[in-house]
């Protein structure tokens, strides 16, 4: 038996825009092996594309990740963190009645800094000191 998430893409995709609409923060459904299956918005921010492109630092998100996921299987619950890029995650796992995890929510690329101008050069260092371009 496959150990897969069924939905109906279209309503999900509503209930996901309405949390981002509201809430401004950023929504993904994952399946058991990590590969996203829907998201609201449908591309990360600025900031996160930026550090995709990058191999070092692709390599870090994707890690955070997978330990995130990791964790939460392992417990069972909820599991809040800061990224390698100091923004604040939380990854739930989605349990069936058997106890069985068939894949991960997740919100996220928060910052903790609520001054733009603030976050713009916290940013900005982050990614000098990586040697990624914005420009």
């Amino acid at each position: 038996m496959k150990n897969q998430i069924t939905i109906k893409d279209s309503m999900l995709f509503e209930v996901f825009k309405s949390f981002y609409t509201i809430t401004g923060i950023k929504i993904v459904l994952f399946d058991v092996n990590y590969q996203e299956i829907l998201s609201y918005p449908q591309t990360n921010c600025d900031f996160c594309t930026l550090l995709g492109k990058n191999d070092v630092t692709s390599k870090k998100c994707t890690k955070c990740n997978i330990q995130a996921f990791q964790q939460c299987k392992q417990s069972q619950q909820l599991s809040m963190y800061i990224c390698h890029a100091d923004l604040v995650e939380a990854v739930s796992p989605i349990i069936d009645d058997r106890g069985v995890t068939r894949g991960y929510l997740m919100i996220g690329q928060i910052s903790t800094t609520s001054d733009k101008e603030a976050l713009k050069q916290k940013l900005r260092n982050y990614l000098d000191i990586n040697n990624i371009d914005y420009s």
